[in-house]
């Protein structure tokens, strides 16, 4: 009875952060977990480089939650999307079953994708995992042999509790793509110009000169013609 109360009570808790994670915003920072996920899981499995590498693209969800009270249960979780070994978006994936299950379970799921058109469906949202689906548990080689189904691979790497089999089906996905805020241009150097350039070879230096009484005009060597003949 008591193991039944504690089970009862770690579906409630995974169920209750399934809730919470369907409200959170998106955190820029959490990109780290998508890369994070894609080392934790070449580590436990080495042959899945090949799919890393040779995928047209693939969508990684470091943190999947799956629980189970009674006759429902449900699953959520947040990854990342990546076209070409870019991250061009994000995805939630959600998972609700009917039917006899009790337990929790965190693992962590990649969804390869072998060409663009598969891609593509999952970007429209024209992708869908059927009921009788199930994923292959990542261990050391077990990507050696696995190949693509309709055009997806999917494994996933169980981190804790147990349940019956790695069951995805009913699995559904959005897609939100990155959106890059255009880049600032940079504003031009600005320049210190005087607004009176000496002309070259002019002293730079200025000094004022002594004020002067104008001449009368009759001091100038010449008069006006009205005035008389010329003066030397």
């Amino acid at each position: 009875m008591m193991k039944m109360m504690k089970a009862a009570m770690l579906a409630l808790f995974l169920l209750g952060t399934v809730a919470g994670a369907a409200r959170a915003g998106w955190d820029p920072d959490e990109a780290d977990k998508g890369r994070d996920a894609v080392a934790y899981l070449k580590k436990h499995d080495p042959s899945l480089d090949r799919f890393f590498a040779k995928a047209y693209g693939y969508v990684v969800f470091p943190d999947v939650y799956k629980g189970g009270l009674f006759l429902f249960g449900g699953g959520h979780g947040r990854g990342y999307v990546y076209e070409g070994g870019s991250l061009v978006g994000r995805s939630t994936i959600t998972q609700i079953n009917v039917g006899p299950q009790f337990g929790g379970q965190s693992f962590t799921e990649v969804i390869f994708f072998k060409d663009r058109k598969a891609l593509d469906d999952f970007k429209q949202g024209n992708f869908e995992i059927s009921a009788q689906m199930t994923a292959v548990v990542v261990t050391s080689g077990i990507a050696t042999n696995a190949d693509y189904s309709d055009g997806v691979a999917l494994f996933v790497l169980p981190k804790a509790g147990v349940m019956a089999d790695a069951t995805v089906g009913g699995q559904k996905f959005s897609y939100e793509p990155i959106r890059h805020s255009p880049a600032a241009v940079p504003e031009p150097a600005r320049q210190d110009v005087s607004p009176l350039q000496p002309y070259p070879g002019a002293s730079t230096t200025s000094e004022a000169k002594p004020y002067e009484e104008p001449r009368p005009y009759n001091d100038t060597p010449f008069e006006r013609a009205d005035q008389g003949a010329i003066q030397y």
